[in-house]
């Protein structure tokens, strides 16, 4: 029982830390928007419920991440980079949801 006890409590430890260094981006909306990173799945969070925010870029250092919406090909685009996990230019315009901010995209491009 001890175990199971310590492992649980690292694991906690070490996702706060993580997610404690990871800061999101924000703007004051209707900005142009283009930055290179990884494109990961976003599963939701009690911060921010917008309808098609399915997809975040994180940086190269992991220490900052952007949420993204997009329909169609671009939306598309987003789950064959999430999937390939290589670098990618995303360009849109930043756009400001009820409960949060983030990146309609225009375009996906791949950089590696």
């Amino acid at each position: 029982m001890k175990t199971l006890l310590f492992a649980v409590i690292v694991s906690c430890l070490t996702t706060v830390s993580t997610l404690a260094g990871t800061e999101m981006i924000i703007s004051r909306g209707g900005e142009s928007f283009d930055m290179q990173g990884w494109v990961v799945s976003y599963e939701g969070g009690f911060f921010c419920k917008q309808p098609n925010l399915n997809y975040e870029l994180q940086s190269y250092d992991h220490r900052a991440k952007v949420l993204l919406s997009a329909t169609g090909n671009n939306e598309f685009a987003l789950r064959l980079a999430m999937l390939r996990h290589g670098l990618y230019s995303i360009a849109g315009n930043w756009q400001r949801g009820a409960e949060c901010q983030y990146v309609e995209v225009a375009s996906v491009r791949r950089d590696d």
